[in-house]
């Protein structure tokens, strides 16, 4: 099926430490661009501090990713895919015709945030590159110096 014949809502749930966080928020701009004119303004995106998929401690929907805890996540893919289901499927009055296009969680902030679009407005984006010092930085070293680190996956 191709976005073009999507003629239903669709809600996306994705985790920023998903590997697939990028082509999720990508399918979503282009539900919002390319399904049939009914449905466009329809789709919803919820993105959490999560992972993909996931077992054990860390999956989607849990307050533990790794080290970190985000207490304010728990759970919040799960209630906004039941008011989702609700709304389209029971025709429940729940106000989720009134949510936002986007709910994205800001993990500096440990709250959730919410936009109609993506990047959400008053963002910028920012590139950092490897420091002389195998710090991060803003500003890139020259073209022509070669920095090398160690890393281990195990530490």
């Amino acid at each position: 099926m191709y976005p073009e014949d999507i003629s239903v809502p669709m809600l996306l749930i994705g985790g920023w430490y998903d590997h697939n966080i990028l082509q999720t928020i990508r399918m979503f701009d282009t539900l919002r661009s390319s399904s049939m004119d009914q449905v466009k303004d329809l789709h919803r995106l919820v993105v959490g501090p999560w992972v993909h998929g996931g077992t054990g401690f860390a999956f989607v929907g849990s307050s533990t990713q790794g080290a970190l805890e985000y207490p304010a996540a728990e759970g919040m893919n799960g209630f906004y895919a039941r008011r989702f289901f609700d709304f389209y499927l029971r025709g429940a009055s729940n106000g989720w015709d009134t949510e936002p296009a986007i709910r994205y969680f800001q993990m500096g902030e440990d709250i959730w945030k919410s936009a109609g679009s993506w990047p959400p407005a008053g963002t910028e984006q920012i590139s950092y590159f490897l420091g002389e010092q195998n710090n991060i930085s803003t500003i890139p070293i020259n073209e022509e110096d070669e920095l090398e680190f160690q890393y281990d996956p195990q530490d």
